[in-house]
């Protein structure tokens, strides 16, 4: 059945507002509709594009974008400037930012003054390590729409890829309630019913200071790294991070209550502070500099079962050597940055007692099959809901080899000699520091040492390296 021209353009906008207020599933049903009526129209094709991309499946938000063009071309219109800018945006996804740059390109040029565009070329930048290109168009945009404040997402990682901390720090603060940043402002109740607005913390150096995870285990535990400062120059200091995390924190951090409440609206803690902050945000005032970033242990595992750990790793006379050879997700760049365990052969042959690191059953048979006893699982350590229990295994190991991860900020938080092999394509976390006695060295933690991929998808050389330390240091 054909639908009106007055009809059809007020679907198609409807459509849009559906896809755009995240209701995927109503637009899902609509948008089927208007493909069956019509299935060659390249609107039709691109809003389910969109669609798909909203539900993460980036493969096919990216070949039905093409078939967009296609099909736009074929009417004889010139490339759509939305669609160009989703191909570029689903490429960038999928971490081929090399092939996305051009598409981006040509969608500026279609239309140079949308913002969206523009970002989608930041992002590219970004991913593809190019600082200086990545703030050239984030400046852009902010140029052209000065509100458009989403962009210093791209922004400050550029800056911080920079070590330009201060300006990295300010804009990622800026940030904070964004769709990207969670913001924690509560009113407080404690034990005996009273409650409490708080102020947002800018550096004063008294008062009870409320500090609150909002982004990844990983970070929380890098940025943790900065509390002890502010608990020197507060009157106290309240941890609100994750439950996983709590009994590690209260630990390490005695001085300070430790809540891991941060997934509660309204947590109950026995007193209320005078200020909140975020994890993120306490580095603006304490690491500006790359001097400021002393890389020292600053985390203390359970001494119970770190001891052990300990006793039963004494029995095995070889090299105790923690690997994880996965990390993130698709949009943090778990493309780039898993190593697949077949790659590993020449270092899992070397005489050593191999722990697996994995949070999750990661092809468990696989390594059975492969490895045989050569890597050992202990889920009771590492597939557990209480991270102190993975801080007791990884403090007792002689060695961590691992892809950018979590457990790279946890080893470098317990002071434990580690290998973290870099994908050439990295994040501000892990991005080209002065290297420490002839070696590049994680800012954060000083005994992690980074081993940098050369060429994109290339991992044969970095795992050779990496061998050949294990065979020098280690007498494997």
């Amino acid at each position: 059945m054909s639908i009106n021209t007055t009809k059809h353009t007020a679907l198609l906008e409807y459509a849009r507002d559906l896809i755009e207020g995240h209701e995927i599933e109503y637009a899902r049903n609509l948008v089927s509709r208007l493909l069956t009526d019509d299935p060659d129209d390249w609107r039709h094709l691109h809003l389910q594009a969109c669609i798909e991309r909203e539900s993460e499946r980036h493969g096919l938000s990216l070949a039905l974008w093409k078939l967009s063009l296609q099909q736009a071309l074929l009417a004889g219109s010139n490339p759509p400037d939305m669609v160009l800018s989703g191909i570029a945006g689903a490429l960038h996804l999928m971490w081929r930012d090399d092939e996305a740059l051009d598409v981006a390109k040509q969608a500026i040029l279609a239309n140079p003054n949308c913002p969206e565009h523009w970002i989608t070329l930041a992002a590219c930048y970004l991913h593809l390590c190019d600082a200086e290109n990545c703030e050239r168009a984030a400046n852009k945009i902010l140029g052209l729409h000065p509100d458009y404040e989403i962009v210093k997402e791209n922004l400050f990682q550029a800056q911080l890829i920079q070590r330009r901390w201060l300006e990295g720090w300010t804009n990622a603060e800026q940030l904070l309630g964004s769709v990207t940043r969670m913001k924690t402002e509560y009113t407080f109740t404690d034990t005996e019913g009273h409650t409490k607005s708080t102020s947002w913390w800018e550096g004063q150096k008294d008062g009870i200071v409320a500090i609150s995870g909002e982004q990844g285990l990983g970070d929380e535990i890098m940025f943790a790294s900065v509390i002890p400062d502010v608990m020197r120059d507060s009157e106290k200091v309240i941890i609100d991070c994750e439950q996983k995390l709590q009994g590690l924190f209260k630990r390490s951090f005695p001085d300070a209550l430790v809540y891991g409440t941060r997934r509660e609206a309204q947590p109950t803690w026995a007193i209320a502070p005078d200020f909140t902050t975020s994890f993120g945000t306490i580095p603006k005032f304490y690491r500006t500099a790359d001097e400021h970033f002393d890389g020292n242990q600053y985390l203390t595992p359970c001494p119970i079962r770190s001891e052990q750990w300990r006793t039963f790793f004494e029995k095995i006379d070889k090299p105790i050597i923690g690997i994880a050879w996965t990390g993130g997700r698709t949009i943090t760049g778990k493309t780039v940055r898993d190593i697949d365990i077949n790659l590993w052969a020449k270092i899992l042959k070397l005489d050593c007692h191999f722990v697996n690191l994995e949070y999750v059953d990661q092809r468990l048979e696989l390594l059975e099959s492969k490895y045989g006893d050569r890597v050992h699982t202990y889920p009771w350590a590492t597939m557990t809901d209480d991270y102190d229990d993975t801080a007791a295994l990884v403090s007792q190991l002689d060695l961590v080899i691992s892809v950018p991860t979590t457990v790279v900020h946890l080893a470098g938080a317990l002071g434990v000699p580690t290998l973290c092999m870099v994908p050439e394509w990295y994040n501000w976390r892990f991005a080209p520091m002065p290297d420490v006695d002839g070696e590049e060295r994680l800012l954060w933690s000083k005994s992690v040492r980074l081993i940098r991929q050369k060429s994109k998808g290339e991992w044969v050389p970095t795992i050779n390296k990496v061998a050949r330390l294990l065979r020098e240091e280690y007498s494997c």
